[in-house]
């Protein structure tokens, strides 16, 4: 079990991406901490993995809310003495451009700028004591044009911190920093290559 003893938060993970991550990190050894706005959704899965053998707790976050990730956080602490990874995954669908109205903009920045720099804020001071481990998840219409259902990460130093490849990194590098790492298929085959990721700096 490579996340043995290792404490996760897992934003939204009631469904898809997020339940598909809590799952594998627990079938790993993590003690997960699933968090969304989804409340049921969210318990039921909590619930399911301690059915499985595995250790996990349920708390409901807004990530955009301040104060969530300021309970949530403190709460996991209390109880675990340590936060070692945030999954930063929590997100919504998107819009082209062509039809994008500054609700849905306002709603998105919100999610992913907003709330993932709450989180990792909040966590920094917790995790330094072992090394930060944030990973932050991005699929489907938030990726460059053409590439639905892949994943992209941007810039190199992430990478080669990663793969420990940094010339093949280079040369995967597109015109526009992106960086390629394939077809992701689904949740499941997505929350593999973010245990992987995080497996390799825990």
């Amino acid at each position: 079990m490579r996340l043995k003893n290792k404490v996760a938060i897992i934003t939204g993970a009631a469904s898809g991406m997020g339940a598909a991550t809590a799952k594998v990190f627990a079938n790993e050894g993590a003690k997960v901490i699933v968090t969304d706005i989804a409340t049921q959704e969210a318990a039921a899965l909590a619930e399911e993995i301690v059915a499985a053998g595995g250790e996990a707790g349920f708390l409901k976050l807004d990530v955009a809310n301040e104060a969530d990730w300021a309970r949530a956080v403190g709460e996991t602490n209390s109880v675990y003495g340590q936060i070692d990874i945030l999954i930063n995954n929590a997100g919504i669908s998107g819009s082209h451009p062509d039809r994008l109205n500054i609700g849905i903009w306002d709603e998105q920045m919100n999610i992913y700028a907003r709330g993932a720099f709450l989180g990792t804020q909040v966590v920094i001071p917790i995790m330094q004591r072992a090394g930060v481990r944030v990973v932050d998840t991005e699929t489907g219409s938030d990726q460059p044009p053409g590439v639905p259902g892949e994943l992209w990460v941007r810039g190199y130093s992430v990478m080669s911190r990663y793969y420990k490849k940094p010339d093949e990194t280079v040369a995967s590098l597109d015109q526009d920093g992106w960086f390629y790492a394939g077809d992701m298929g689904n949740g499941s085959t997505t929350a593999i290559c973010v245990f992987w990721a995080v497996s390799k700096i825990c």
